[in-house]
Formats: structure tokens, sequence, C-alpha cells
């Protein structure tokens, strides 16, 4: 119990490094150096210390770029990373972008015949 309280708290003092990089990568991702002709829906996989950052983040990113729906899908701590890790070795079913705590990494690198 005392490991997750030290990560939320890691979490928390970084907000803004933390929004900054989701909002970096979900530029990443939405390849908006082009003209986005039709709407585009962009998934970002969360687990609970992640959501209320993305969500607060969500309503200034659509105003910024209103072709581009953003939905936050929140899972469980523990079934977050899991189900990241069966959609990574399946191929299939992973958000556009995703957070990860890094106490999960080493399970990813462990698992990895493939880039993540």
């Amino acid at each position: 119990m005392r490991r997750r309280r030290e990560r939320c708290t890691v979490i928390r003092g970084s907000r803004r490094a933390c929004l900054a990089i989701g909002l970096a990568a979900l530029l990443t991702i939405a390849g908006l150096g082009a003209t986005v002709q039709a709407k585009t829906t962009i998934t970002v996989g969360v687990f609970p210390a992640w959501d209320s950052l993305m969500k607060a983040a969500v309503p200034e990113f659509t105003k910024l770029y209103p072709d581009i729906e953003i939905k936050v899908q929140t899972l469980g701590y523990a079934d977050h990373h899991n189900a990241l890790l069966t959609a990574l070795a399946t191929g299939s079913g992973a958000p556009d972008v995703v957070a990860v705590e890094i106490y999960y990494l080493g399970r990813f690198i462990a698992k990895a015949g493939s880039p993540i």
C-alpha cells in the first residue's frame, strides 16, 4: 500500500509534465502537421492516477483541435497494464496512446519479442 501512495505522489508532483507529455503524444499520434479533413478519434488508455489528468486536458485540446475526438479509457491499475500486455501480444485492441507505470516497464521489456 505504501508503494502505491508513493507512485501517486510522484505523478501528482509532476502534473504539468504529465499533461505536457500526454498532449505531445496526442499531437504526434494525431499527425497534426497535415490538415485534418474528417473527425479523428484517438483513444487514450489510462489507469486511475492518470484519469483525472487526461480528462482535465481533453477540453483544452478539443478547443484547439475540434476535429479530433479524445476518448479516455480507464481501467484499474493492474487491469490496465494486463490488458495492454494482452493487446500488444495479440496485435490488436491497444489504445492509440497509453500511460504505463514505470514499475510495469520491466514486464513489458521481458515480454518484448517485438518493439513496444
